[in-house]
Parts: structure tokens; sequence; C-alpha cells
């Protein structure tokens, strides 16, 4: 697993060199994206209020009429936000997964996954929301009905603030636990869906069941892979500091290693998917 997995990783390198469009391009496009998405937010709550550029604490301007006249802008940007991050995911895997299949890519197939992609990317975020949804409800639920009873009537009304949240965290620390390690499990299970996707160009379901397949099988190896990505995330950033430019330094060299984690998944899978090919023909 550890060789196949170093060999991928060097596999995933080369694929780098060879197509950086398939690097530079989509970090460019989201930042382009995000600049634009910006400025019409501030142009659209600007003249609701005027002078939350200058003011020290924009929050002091949060009066309920102006919050009432927000909410629909607010919700606008959210629902404006969904499609613009699809469709920056669908080109990136789409000119990253043809990069790792050799062919000779440029910026055309970023906009091309756009088209090809979007539509399957939505029907799996959603599910994928409503995964998280579903396991992080319970405990919500817990902490909030804890943090009642011991605030409420009953409850010891002698507490710290901040103290009610603490117990009944504390209180609620098996369930929290748990939660956590299905969130990990759950996140490792559907991280290979939308990559087959991009690879195969498969129908939605199809894509969603040979992903989830392939990660329960190679449960561990992704799982070391993603470990691996955030561990030598974490030490960039403590290397470089907490200043602007330590920062700014530290989110393009994590956006790096996400290609690579992202590349070495995908020639992961072709290695792993081809040499089981291989198996089933020499067998027969």
């Amino acid at each position: 697993m550890i060789e196949a997995l170093v060999a991928c990783v060097l596999r995933a390198h080369k694929t780098m060199r060879a197509h950086m469009v398939a690097v530079w391009f989509p970090a460019l496009f989201s930042v382009a994206v995000f600049v634009v998405f910006l400025l019409f937010a501030v142009i659209l709550i600007l003249p609701i209020v005027p002078d939350i550029l200058t003011r020290h604490n924009p929050a002091a301007l949060a009066s309920p009429a102006v919050l009432r006249a927000l909410a629909p802008r607010i919700l606008f940007l959210l629902v404006l936000a969904i499609p613009l991050t699809v469709a920056s995911d669908a080109g990136t895997l789409y000119i990253q997964a043809q990069a790792v299949k050799g062919q000779p890519v440029d910026t055309g197939y970023f906009f091309l996954g756009i088209r090809k992609l979007s539509w399957r990317l939505v029907a799996g975020r959603a599910i994928e929301i409503l995964l998280y949804l579903l396991l992080f409800t319970p405990l919500l639920v817990s902490m909030v009905m804890r943090v009642i009873r011991l605030t409420g009537p009953e409850g010891n009304l002698l507490l710290a603030p901040e103290e009610p949240i603490f117990r009944a965290f504390m209180d609620l620390l098996p369930l929290a636990l748990l939660s956590g390690l299905m969130y990990i499990a759950v996140g490792v299970l559907m991280s290979m869906w939308s990559r087959v996707l991009a690879l195969r160009e498969l129908s939605f379901a199809r894509a969603l069941i040979a992903g989830i397949l392939f990660a329960r099988a190679h449960f561990f190896a992704i799982l070391l892979m993603f470990i691996a990505q955030w561990v030598l995330s974490a030490v960039l950033q403590r290397l470089l500091g907490q200043g602007e430019l330590g920062s700014l330094i530290g989110i393009g060299l994590g956006y790096i290693l996400r290609v690579y984690a992202g590349m070495t998944l995908m020639h992961f899978y072709e290695l792993r998917t081809a040499a089981v090919k291989q198996q089933m023909e020499t067998g027969g």
C-alpha cells in the first residue's frame, strides 16, 4: 500500500510538471471568481449599509431594520455562491483528470469540464451535505437540550456563561467522538466518486457507486493520504508563522498540496483498477 501511494505521488509530480496549466489555471479562475463575487456583494450591500467599509465595528450597524433589508440579498449571494463553487470544482476535476490520463490539456478542458460535470456534481454535493447533516444533527440537538437543562429552572444559575456549553460537550463526549469518527469515515468514502466521475465520465449513480466501493476497498490508503496532506499543511503553516505574507504563502502551498493529493488519488485509482482488470483478464 505504501509503495503504491509513493509511486502515485511521484506520478502526480510528473503530471503536474508536464501539465502546469492544470495547476495554475483552476487557482487563477477561483481567485478571479472570488474577486468578482466579492465586488458584486459590495455593490449589493453598500446601498443599504453605506458605512460598513469605514466603521471599525461593522456589527454596530446591525439594527433589526438593516438586518431585514440585508437578509434577502445575503440569501441571494449564498444561492449564487453554490453554482460558482460547483463550476470551479467541475472544471478543476476535469482538467486534472485529463492530465492524469495523459491528455495534452489546455484551458479549454477546464470549461469543458464545467459543461460536462456541473449538474452531476450538484447532485453529489447535495447528498454529501445531507449525510453530514444527518451525522451532526443528533449531536447538536443533544447539546442544545443539555445546555437548556443546565441553565433552565432546575439548572445551576451560578454557572459562568461559557460553562454550560463546555459541560454539555463533556457530558456528550462519547457521542461527539462517535460523530467525529463517522464524519471521517463518510469523508473518506465520499472522497473518490467525483474523481471517478471526472476520470471515467460516468453517470452520477455509477460514479457514486464505483467511488464508494473503491474508497471502501482502499479505505486506509486514502485516509493516510489525507492525513499526510493535513500534517504537511499544518507543519508549513507553523513554519511560515501567522503574518500576512506567511498566511498568503501558506494558502498557496496548501493549494499545491491539495493538487498533489487529488492527482495522487486519481493515479491510485487508475493504478488499482488497471491491476484488477489485468487480474480478471489473466484469470479468464
